[in-house]
């Protein structure tokens, strides 16, 4: 009950609680860099993704992965954000350098995936925080010079992503993610699937689970339109809905 009521404080959803607490720091954040110059400010960068993705990714049983928490971790969410404000104050003008950054950081990961697939171990873990960090930052950047030119691509892509807040908390419910993650264990349900075949399964689930998060949103949102519009409930319409209704 109390994860339920209070899930920021809980910690149920790891993200929300600590997006909330860089929310919190970011003033302060802003402070320090609004007084490094461009050097300065790279040099913090620097030290911030070697503790947090660097020592990590070589030491993945030492005491730097235990701080960073394997990207889940505060400090590594303060990393992104000084990264983040660097690349808005000093933006990246080659397209062709984070396309390349992106397409190379997925291809090692996959290779990594296919060492592990096939008992062969290296560096002990695949899960490489540093990787993790350059192909999130490039596809990030990749999708912000993305232009549409078609509006019901452009229009179908904002509904889908208004409700992306929605498909981590319903999907990442403490309730929910166990029993979905029992469902969707391809790999002890069909042990005897291809691996590329398997990368097929997951991506399909993986899409079939956003759709039907979507679609729960989207009835969510519908609801509470109708209660708005019959005059009651007024505020949890407000609260639920806001500018999406």
């Amino acid at each position: 009950i109390l994860m339920s009521v209070f899930p920021v404080l809980s910690g149920t959803y790891w993200f929300v609680t600590y997006y909330i607490v860089l929310l919190f720091l970011s003033p302060f954040i802003n402070m320090i860099i609004d007084q490094c110059t461009k050097r300065i400010h790279g040099i913090l960068c620097v030290i911030l993704t070697v503790i947090t993705a660097v020592l990590p990714s070589i030491f993945p049983d030492s005491y730097w992965m235990v701080l960073s928490n394997g990207t889940s971790g505060i400090l590594f969410f303060i990393c992104l954000y000084c990264i983040g404000a660097y690349l808005k104050k000093y933006p990246i003008i080659s397209k062709k350098l984070v396309i390349t950054a992106l397409v190379s950081s997925i291809l090692i990961k996959a290779m990594f995936e296919y060492f592990s697939a096939n008992s062969i171990s290296f560096l002990g873990n695949t899960w490489i925080p540093l990787l993790n960090m350059i192909y999130s930052i490039t596809l990030f950047l990749v999708f912000i010079r993305l232009k549409i030119k078609k509006p019901a691509i452009s229009m179908l892509i904002q509904k889908a992503g208004a409700s992306s807040f929605a498909i981590y908390l319903i999907h990442d419910n403490f309730i929910v993610r166990p029993r979905l993650w029992n469902l969707l264990n391809f790999a002890v349900i069909y042990p005897q699937v291809k691996n590329w075949a398997y990368c097929i399964i997951v991506i399909l689930a993986c899409f079939i689970v956003s759709v039907v998060c979507i679609c729960i949103d989207l009835l969510k949102k519908w609801v509470f339109k109708r209660i708005n519009k019959r005059g009651s409930g007024k505020l949890f319409s407000n609260i639920f809905c806001r500018n999406d209704c």
